[in-house]
């Protein structure tokens, strides 16, 4: 599979939900090192980096 984004950093704001949470996701699975921005209290970001933390890491 080509992964269009391999070696690319990307940054998505809004990654908690929706369309940023989405857009995140895709470019994650399309090889893209992945970093999401969005305001909320740690529990929120625990939810979403469990999403994110194979095979990439995740960090806050």
């Amino acid at each position: 599979m080509d992964k269009r984004f391999a070696g690319k950093v990307a940054l998505v704001t809004g990654g908690r939900s929706g369309i940023g949470l989405a857009t995140a996701r895709r470019l994650r699975d399309e090889g893209a090192r992945v970093f999401t921005a969005q305001r909320g209290e740690d529990r929120e970001f625990e939810a979403i980096s469990v999403d994110f933390t194979a095979p990439t890491k995740a960090a806050h």
